[in-house]
């Protein structure tokens, strides 16, 4: 186990030193442009599994808390219960849709079908099927 991360950690370290310039990036756009937006910390790449140096990289500190009121689609159960609402009714309409579009596919099969074996039992002479010209 030991042996697997050692080999990740080359690759572990290259991600936390990109997350750091994008970081450093979004905190200078924020400040050149005197946005009100919260940036997250830079993570402290020589202690990367030491949770009490990098707080905000194990989610113990988010964002959320920072915030002076949170959306309420994050909080609020009765929207989050809403927004299952809404999606449950607009997967449902779809689903309405791909069967009425089966449907007619269906009875439009079913008629050609029905047309041609009218078309088959009308070209025969006499009493039995076996007598067909074509």
């Amino acid at each position: 186990m030991e042996s697997s991360a050692k080999r990740r950690l080359p690759g572990i370290k290259q991600l936390a030193q990109r997350f750091n310039a994008l970081q450093k990036s979004v905190a200078e756009e924020a400040r050149r442009k005197r946005l009100r937006v919260p940036v997250p910390q830079p993570v402290d790449i020589t202690q990367l599994f030491n949770t009490d140096a990098n707080p905000a990289m194990w989610m113990e500190n988010g964002q959320i808390e920072e915030l002076p009121s949170p959306p309420p689609y994050l909080t609020d159960p009765s929207v989050q219960q809403g927004i299952g609402a809404v999606l449950a009714q607009d997967r449902g309409e779809e689903e309405s849709h791909r069967l009425k579009h089966e449907l007619a596919s269906l009875i439009n099969w079913i008629t050609s079908n029905l047309n041609k074996t009218d078309a088959a039992m009308s070209s025969c002479k006499g009493n039995h099927i076996f007598f067909c010209t074509r």
